[in-house]
């Protein structure tokens, strides 16, 4: 029964270290969407906004353009929508 929980320990342990999903919802070339899920913690500046802003730069520039930050909106406790125009 302890090499159960072990090893339900170990097959668990990935889940909780995986860092925030970016999940890109919207491209048209000229803006772009993405949802991504993140536990807020009050007081503390948004950690996953690097990852985000990397995601929206790789996929503008798919179309020759870099992505600019026009609005941010926290959706749930878990998940925020950035809104990125493609300049």
């Amino acid at each position: 029964m302890k090499k159960i929980a072990i090893i339900a320990a170990l097959v668990a342990a990935p889940a909780v270290a995986q860092e925030a999903e970016q999940t890109v919802t919207q491209f048209n070339g000229h803006s772009l969407t993405i949802l991504s899920r993140e536990v807020q913690i009050s007081g503390a500046e948004d950690a996953s906004k690097p990852r985000v802003q990397e995601r929206a730069d790789q996929v503008c520039s798919s179309s020759g353009k870099s992505a600019e930050l026009e609005a941010r909106q926290r959706i749930d406790g878990f998940q925020v929508q950035y809104f990125y125009l493609c300049l």
